[in-house]
C-alpha cells in the first residue's frame, strides 16, 4: 500500500491472444486504496501477467479495493469473474449505459447483422466467426457493484478525486478517467496514439461515429498533460491528437461519400474496404477496416447523404 499520501500510477502490460496483442492495465495507489483501471482478458497468461505485475509493485490481488472498467470488451473486462473469485469484496465500476449495452450485445450473433453487412467472402466470414469465438470463450460474468450515471461523475476515494467522463463511440458506455491533480487522462480505447479506435456496431446505437466525434470534441475542454491509452504509446500532446482524429474522420467521410457516389449503384462495406485501404492489408485487419467503413456509411446515412437499400447496400441519395 502507498503510505506517502501521494498518488502513484503504474502500468501492467497484459497480453492478448488477438490484435493489438497487448492491453495496458493501470494501477492507481493512494493511501490505503488500490484502483485497477481494466483487468485484461480471461486467459491464464493474462492472469499470470496481472498478478506478477502487482507483485512487482508490492501488491496482491487482495490489496485491490476498486476496479474501474473503461468499457466491457473482453480485452478489458473479460477477467472480471476470475478476479472476483479470488477477491469477492472488491468494488467494480461500469457506466450504466455500458451495463445496458453489455447485457444486450452478449445475446447477439454476427449473423443477425448480415443484412447490413452484405455478402461476406468465406475468409471474412471465418474471421468474424473467429472473433465471435474469442468473445464467447473469454466472456465471463460481469457484475458491477456500482454504476456511473450521466455524462460526468466523480469518484472520491480517501480524499483522491477521479473524474469519470462518459465518452460514447467506441462503445455506447465507454468512459475515460481524469486525475485533475495530475492532469493525466486514462483514455481507455477512446483516444489512441497511432490508430483510430473501432466504432463498435450494433443496433443498440444508431450512429456510433457521430457519438464518438462529439465525445472527442467534449474532451478538448480538459487540461491534459498526458493521456495514457489502453493500447499503444502515451500521448503527450492530447489536443493535437484529438484534432488529428477529427481530421482523419472528416477526410474518411469525404472519401467514403466520394466512392459511393462514383459507383452509381448500391455498394456494400466490404467493397469499400478494397477501394479505401491498401491492397496488401493483412487479412486479420480486414474486420477492423470493415467496421471503420460501416461506421462512416451509417453516419453519412444519418446526415441524409446516403440511403441504405435492403438487400443491395448503400447508395448516394443523389443517385436514386
Amino acid at each position: 500500500m502507498n503510505a506517502d499520501n501521494k498518488i502513484q500510477l503504474s502500468q501492467i502490460d497484459v497480453p492478448l491472444p488477438f490484435p493489438p496483442r497487448m492491453v495496458h492495465v493501470y494501477v492507481i495507489t493512494y493511501v490505503d486504496s488500490t484502483i485497477l483501471v481494466d483487468l485484461g482478458p480471461n486467459t491464464p497468461e493474462a492472469w499470470k501477467t496481472l498478478t506478477n505485475g502487482l507483485k512487482k509493485i508490492g501488491l496482491s490481488v487482495e490489496d485491490v479495493t476498486h476496479v474501474v472498467f473503461t468499457h466491457s470488451h473482453v480485452d478489458h473486462a473479460g477477467m472480471a469473474e476470475t478476479f472476483r473469485e479470488y477477491h469477492s469484496t472488491v468494488k467494480m465500476y461500469l457506466h450504466q449505459r455500458e451495463w445496458e449495452y453489455f447485457r444486450y450485445i452478449r445475446q447477439q450473433k454476427w449473423e443477425r447483422h448480415f443484412e447490413i453487412f452484405g455478402s461476406l467472402e468465406p475468409e471474412m466470414l471465418e474471421l468474424f466467426r473467429k472473433w465471435e469465438g474469442y468473445y464467447r470463450k473469454m466472456k465471463t460474468k460481469l457484475e458491477p457493484t456500482d454504476l456511473f450515471q450521466g455524462t460526468r461523475a466523480t469518484l472520491e476515494i480517501n480524499g483522491m478525486t477521479l473524474e469519470i467522463h462518459h465518452v460514447p463511440g467506441h462503445t455506447p458506455g465507454s468512459i475515460v478517467l481524469y486525475l485533475p491533480s495530475e492532469k493525466i487522462l486514462l483514455a481507455g480505447d477512446h483516444v489512441l496514439a497511432h490508430i483510430s479506435p473501432i466504432i463498435s456496431y450494433s443496433d443498440f446505437e444508431h450512429d456510433g461515429l457521430g457519438l464518438y466525434l462529439s465525445s472527442l470534441r467534449k474532451l478538448l475542454n480538459l487540461r491534459v498533460k498526458e493521456a495514457w491509452p489502453a493500447h499503444g504509446a502515451r500521448i503527450l500532446d492530447f489536443e493535437l491528437r484529438i484534432k488529428e482524429l477529427l481530421r482523419h474522420h472528416d477526410a474518411r467521410l469525404r472519401e467514403v461519400y466520394r466512392v459511393v457516389k462514383k459507383m452509381k449503384k448500391p455498394i456494400w462495406p466490404l467493397e469499400l474496404v478494397s477501394e479505401l485501404f491498401e491492397p496488401n492489408l493483412p487479412l486479420d485487419q480486414h474486420p477492423l477496416a470493415f467496421f471503420e467503413v460501416l461506421a462512416h456509411l451509417i453516419h453519412l446515412q444519418r446526415q441524409g447523404l446516403l440511403e441504405f437499400v435492403p438487400g443491395e447496400g448503400w447508395i448516394s441519395v443523389n443517385m436514386k
